[in-house]
Parts: structure tokens; C-alpha cells; sequence
């Protein structure tokens, strides 16, 4: 019933399943939910809070979208139906797959965030680096593919 993405070296809290599926069973309204996450390092480090967006609306999850992803694609778990209305994650962005798919996931979906850091990301710190300048590239075409679907009015529809 349910789709979520995990990187093999992700790990989930023990109580992670029992609180999303919780959200998603209680909310008929919602299509996704994701929480906050703890990023550690290959020694199982904290390196820092991943704290998820701070919205208050689907049109403010698309504005906030515009300027950085607001989900980490580990923690977020879909329905099945919507996934694969979205067709899934498209690997032609490759390591910004998870954004292309948030954004996607916003057009027309509902999101909820549990801000609480249910899921340790692994950083590979010494692919970061490396990584970087490949993803900004990615993240461009990403954000051109969405403007190609949306116009720009779209995202200012939320009277905010």
C-alpha cells in the first residue's frame, strides 16, 4: 500500500513505521508523509539535524520547493496509487531523483511532515564534495522541468 525509498545505509527508528503509517491511516486527505531525520557519518556520527519543511499548505511546500528541497526523499513514504501516478522517481536526474520527485509530488498531492528526526541518512562526507557541483547542475534542469509543467503564477497562487 505503501512506497518509500531507502538508501541501504539509511536506518529508521523503531517507532518509525507505527507513527507515518499512523498518519497516513488517521488522514484519508493525506498522499505522503516524511519526518525529520538525524545526517550521520560513516563512523555512525551526528553530523548535524535535518529539520524537513516548515509549511503550512500545500502552496506554501511549493514555494518553499522553489528554493530547496524540503523533504529528504528517505524519510518520506507514499501511497503506492500516487507513486505510481507520478511514475515514480525518473533516474535521468540521478542524484537529485528524490527533489525531481518532491516537487512532483507537490503539484498535485498532499504532504504532511512529523517533525521528529525519525531516520539516521548516512553522508558519505568524502563523495559530498564530488557530489556537489554535479548536483547544482541537476538541481538547474530539475527546477527547468518544473517550470516547463507549471507557470510561474502557479506557485503564487496560495494567498499567502
Amino acid at each position: 500500500r505503501y512506497i518509500q525509498c531507502l538508501e541501504p545505509d539509511d536506518q529508521v527508528a523503531a517507532h518509525f513505521y507505527e507513527q507515518v503509517l499512523w498518519a497516513l491511516e488517521t488522514k484519508p486527505q493525506l498522499d505522503a508523509v516524511a519526518t525529520d531525520a538525524i545526517k550521520i557519518d560513516e563512523l555512525n556520527r551526528c553530523l548535524s539535524y535535518y529539520r524537513a519543511g516548515q509549511f503550512k499548505s500545500m502552496a506554501e511546500f511549493r514555494l518553499e520547493s522553489l528554493r530547496y528541497n524540503p523533504v529528504l526523499g528517505s524519510s518520506l513514504v507514499v501511497k503506492r496509487e500516487v507513486y505510481e501516478a507520478l511514475k515514480g522517481r525518473r533516474p535521468e536526474f540521478e542524484i537529485c531523483e528524490d527533489y525531481d520527485f518532491i516537487l512532483r509530488l507537490g503539484e498535485q498531492f498532499t504532504v504532511q511532515i512529523l517533525h521528529e528526526p525519525l531516520i539516521h541518512y548516512r553522508i558519505a562526507t568524502r563523495q559530498a564534495t564530488f557530489q556537489k557541483d554535479r548536483g547544482v547542475a541537476l538541481e538547474k534542469r530539475v527546477l527547468a522541468d518544473l517550470l516547463n509543467r507549471q507557470p510561474l503564477k502557479y506557485f503564487f497562487a496560495c494567498g499567502c
